[in-house]
């Protein structure tokens, strides 16, 4: 009997003639009666026996080796993501053995053991391999996945516009920046020149530039597999500048215009904002740029009346400016 392979399906030859009952055993024990059975055996090394018996009662028998063999043993690169226009190396291992992969396409060379592979798109390669020793085969299989790359047009940024004078930016003010992604991919954010920004890897930053500044944002893939894409923002920055305060407010703890301060633009930093009542006695003193009076002084409220205030700011091209007037206090 010819050498099997593990789980083949075969049929056992009988040339007996002029019998009329057939014993097969396989190890001792019996298996069939038919004349010619099929057989689905494991790998391994078994002892096949046929008994047969003429119709007149006379008998013969004859035992046989059967060798099974293992199929050839397979390791396979791991399953790969690669880059469009990339390629990788895919390679199966094994003693004694011949290999084909199929599909063909986008292989060097389809009967290599380690094949170069450049797929155009997703591709699931056979590998069939063949021992030379037994002739026996096997076949298994891997996955090589192709990145889509980067799509471009599916992004879009821009400015708020909300906070833009003409569309220019008052010097010391910020915009913040959108960005919408129609994919919702993983991506990675490089904005330059790094120049007064929030943060320079992030797709919402906030911009506050002192003068008119072109900003670049380059988007890149989570795979970095393909050329990034690149946006541009030009930000122009008015070099306006404007001290003011209100001509009165009314401290009544409705949360409208409870509070006076100094207003405008163009402000770096308001150095002292002082407020007088109609005696000359100063009844509120502060700094910085969020400094507001609330019509009190050591916890009293102030009566209605007219009052002097000064100013001395900062501006953002760093001159110093001074502002003295008067504004109505309602109660």
């Amino acid at each position: 009997q010819e050498a099997r392979c593990h789980q083949d399906t075969f049929r056992v030859t009988n040339l007996s003639l002029g019998n009329s009952a057939n014993f097969w055993k396989l190890n001792g024990s019996t298996i069939s009666f038919e004349a010619q059975p099929r057989l689905v055996l494991n790998s391994g090394t078994y002892s096949l026996s046929l008994r047969v018996v003429h119709a007149e009662g006379c008998a013969d028998s004859i035992e046989q080796e059967l060798v099974v063999h293992s199929l050839p043993e397979i390791q396979l690169s791991p399953n790969a993501t690669i880059c469009p226009g990339q390629f990788t190396t895919l390679s199966v291992n094994g003693e004694a053995i011949n290999a084909q992969w199929t599909p063909s396409s986008g292989l060097d060379d389809p009967y290599s053991l380690t094949p170069r592979a450049q797929p155009d798109s997703n591709t699931t390669y056979t590998v069939s391999v063949v021992s030379t020793l037994s002739g026996c085969s096997n076949t298994d299989r891997l996955q090589i996945s192709v990145q889509s790359g980067f799509l471009t047009g599916y992004i879009a940024i821009g400015l708020y516009d909300s906070v833009l004078v003409d569309s220019s930016l008052i010097v010391g003010d910020s915009v913040g920046v959108w960005l919408v992604d129609t994919l919702h991919r993983n991506l990675s954010y490089t904005w330059s020149p790094n120049y007064r920004i929030s943060c320079s890897d992030c797709p919402n930053p906030v911009l506050f530039p002192l003068e008119s500044t072109e900003y670049t944002l380059e988007v890149t893939d989570s795979n970095q597999c393909s050329a990034s894409e690149v946006f541009t923002l030009l930000l122009p920055v008015k070099q306006e500048y404007h001290l003011g305060v209100a001509a009165a407010f009314t401290p009544n703890g409705d949360q409208i215009n409870d509070l006076i301060g100094v207003d405008g633009w163009g402000i770096q930093e308001v150095q002292l904002f002082q407020i007088f009542n109609r005696n000359g006695n100063e009844v509120f003193k502060g700094s910085g740029n969020q400094a507001r009076w609330d019509g009190t002084t050591n916890a009293h409220p102030q009566p209605a009346g007219t009052y002097l205030y000064r100013v001395v700011a900062t501006l953002w091209d760093n001159s110093e400016k001074t502002l003295q007037g008067t504004f109505t206090l309602i109660r």
